[in-house]
C-alpha cells in the first residue's frame, strides 16, 4: 500500500503523461500497481523497496530495484520515453514510405 506522499508522486507522474499527450501510453502500457501484461510496471515490495520492470507473458524483464519511489518513477518515465521515441520515429518513417512513390520494387509475400 502506498503512503500519501507516494500517491502524490504517482499522481504527478500520471499528470506528466497526460500533459504531454501520452495518456494512451500511460493507460495501456504503465502500471503503478505491480505486474501488468505488456507494460512498464512499478511494484512496491516494502516500505523502502520498489521494483521497475517490463511485464510480458507472465514474466518480469529488466527488473531494477530502487530504495525510493522518486527514482523508481523516473526509471518508468525513461523506459516509456524510449518506447515513445521509437514509436514516433517508426511512425514518421512509415508515413514517408507511404507518401513516397517508390513502390515498384516491393515484393508482396501476402
Amino acid at each position: 500500500m502506498y503512503t500519501e506522499e507516494e500517491r502524490i508522486i504517482l499522481k504527478k507522474a500520471e499528470l506528466l503523461f497526460k500533459e504531454n499527450n501520452m495518456s494512451d501510453i500511460f493507460i495501456n502500457h504503465v502500471s503503478f500497481h505491480g505486474y501488468c501484461e505488456e507494460s512498464v510496471c512499478l511494484e512496491k515490495i516494502d516500505e523502502k523497496k520498489f521494483n521497475v520492470f517490463f511485464g510480458e507473458k507472465g514474466n518480469k524483464y529488466e527488473l531494477q530495484e530502487f530504495t525510493n519511489i522518486f527514482d523508481a518513477v523516473v526509471n518508468v518515465i525513461k523506459k516509456i520515453a524510449v518506447i515513445d521515441v521509437v514509436v514516433n520515429e517508426l511512425t514518421e518513417k512509415f508515413k514517408k514510405m507511404i507518401d513516397s512513390d517508390d513502390s515498384k520494387h516491393l515484393n508482396y509475400t501476402y
